[in-house]
């Protein structure tokens, strides 16, 4: 990612031509364990119920790498019928414990 530096602050700046989508940001923080990540993400408009490449959801990458943290905020953050994230699953194709935790 680019970054260039403002005349009138000196501070770096993202060059938006190189900015990442939401979604991306969001398992990009996911994965490197970067939690202000995620929430710049979320708050970008990347949505709770995304999934990466492999199809994984947001919610299982964090519940799989025992984030609790990252859990409940995607929970919150999440659009449902009663305005939590409800993992399925269909978001994972295993049945260990990572998967039971999320769902319950």
């Amino acid at each position: 990612m680019g970054t260039k530096e403002t005349e009138d602050t000196g501070r770096p700046v993202l060059d938006p031509a190189e900015a990442l989508d939401p979604a991306e940001a969001l398992f990009e923080g996911l994965y490197g364990g970067d939690d202000d990540a995620v929430v710049r993400a979320l708050r970008a408009g990347a949505p709770a119920e995304a999934t990466d490449e492999d199809g994984q959801t947001a919610l299982y990458v964090a519940t799989a790498q025992d984030r609790p943290v990252m859990v409940r905020l995607l929970l919150a953050a999440g659009p449902t019928r009663t305005g939590r994230a409800v993992p399925t699953r269909r978001s994972c194709r295993c049945a260990g414990p990572p998967c039971g935790a999320a769902r319950r």
